[in-house]
């Protein structure tokens, strides 16, 4: 008599990572196997960034309307994985300072996301000796009151710009 018995061996699913808008570099794709044995989610690579986000972990779908899944944790299922990065925007602050002495009550900080517009500002009573308000001056650009300001990669500081009057 031969006793023979079953060999099993457990089937290998790939897990994919996507960086969804982020730089290219992605954790190495590998794969894990069914019987017992879980998976552990990559952590965001040092490489891997998307300017003005951070990284919030990894979900199923690009839209990071699937399932979510912390960086790190323990997976395990009998199904291929696609896990894209998932991306918050970062919130900026927008200060408006007033150069010089002028008086006057400078418009409210507030914060932005990055790609978000925003209308600038009036702010009230501005008002300086011998110039005239013209408008806010940040880098080498003006904005005046009203127009709108699309926030880049980095915290905004609109300074008051003063004209000197002329008689």
């Amino acid at each position: 008599d031969i006793t023979i018995y079953a060999q099993w061996v457990g089937i290998a699913y790939p897990i994919t990572y996507n960086s969804n808008g982020g730089s290219a570099t992605v954790p190495t794709n590998g794969s894990y196997t069914t019987g017992g044995l879980a998976y552990q989610i990559a952590s965001a690579p040092g490489g891997m960034s998307k300017a003005g986000y951070s990284f919030a972990g990894w979900n199923t779908l690009s839209n990071g309307a699937g399932t979510n899944y912390a960086a790190g944790a323990s997976y395990e299922s009998a199904t291929a994985l696609t896990l894209y990065a998932k991306w918050s925007a970062v919130n900026y602050t927008v200060t408006y300072v007033n150069s010089g002495s002028g008086t006057g009550v400078l418009p409210t900080q507030g914060t932005q996301n990055v790609g978000q517009t925003f209308l600038v500002a009036a702010g009230t009573s501005l008002s300086n000796d011998g110039y005239s308000f013209t408008g806010w001056s940040e880098a080498s650009n003006t904005y005046y009151a009203g127009e709108s300001y699309t926030v880049a990669t980095s915290n905004v500081v609109l300074t008051a710009i003063w004209t000197p009057l002329q008689y």
